[in-house]
């Protein structure tokens, strides 16, 4: 059953489906994935992110080709990649 509050909750199998958006990234002048999903999360998540993370830093730790931090950095400035530790 769908929830009756505003506060945010996890998505449940049984919730009307989620309504699909083109993400942002797809404005930015230039800009063109390298992988599609399920090879890296969606765009989307770029979308989010930014929302999430406004007035702070970001920081990736590991990317298959960097195509959501690609995106954010047209809106966000000092954000960097730093490689996926090995183990």
């Amino acid at each position: 059953p769908a929830s009756t509050t505003s506060a945010k909750r996890a998505l449940y199998a049984y919730d009307d489906p989620i309504e699909t958006r083109t993400s942002r990234c797809m404005d930015v002048p230039g800009f063109k994935p390298v992988d599609g999903s399920p090879s890296r999360s969606p765009l989307n998540v770029a979308d989010y992110l930014l929302r999430e993370t406004e007035g702070r830093t970001l920081t990736e730790i590991g990317s298959r080709n960097g195509d959501i931090l690609a995106c954010i950095t047209h809106f966000k400035v000092n954000e960097e990649n730093l490689p996926a530790p090995v183990s």
